[in-house]
């Protein structure tokens, strides 16, 4: 889905917000109120915001943002934890295939 805000030139003549910096900040904005809204899941959030987890989260502990924590939520964390284990399984074997 895509969205086009117009934001007049004046605007960006003024100060230092390039056309990235707005639309970075309009993204974290669009992802904190959905997530506050509980439209989302925090990965999805931190997708829109276009962050990673860690980042995402960090950003709710700066703005004061109560977690909402379902079962989306639970089943993300045990994918990702898979995922690491996998991949520290991975990294293990090539280690000891090159040593």
């Amino acid at each position: 889905m895509t969205f086009v805000f117009e934001i007049p030139d004046g605007v960006l003549a003024k100060g230092s917000l390039t056309r990235e910096k707005i639309e970075a900040e309009v993204r974290k904005e669009l992802a904190l109120a959905l997530y506050r809204g509980s439209a989302v899941s925090e990965g999805k959030a931190a997708e829109i915001a276009g962050l990673n987890r860690f980042e995402f989260s960090k950003l709710l502990g700066e703005r004061g943002v109560e977690r909402n924590y379902g079962m989306e939520d639970l089943r993300q964390d045990l994918e990702f934890v898979r995922d690491c284990k996998a991949s520290a399984g991975l990294e293990k074997s090539a280690a000891r295939l090159k040593g």
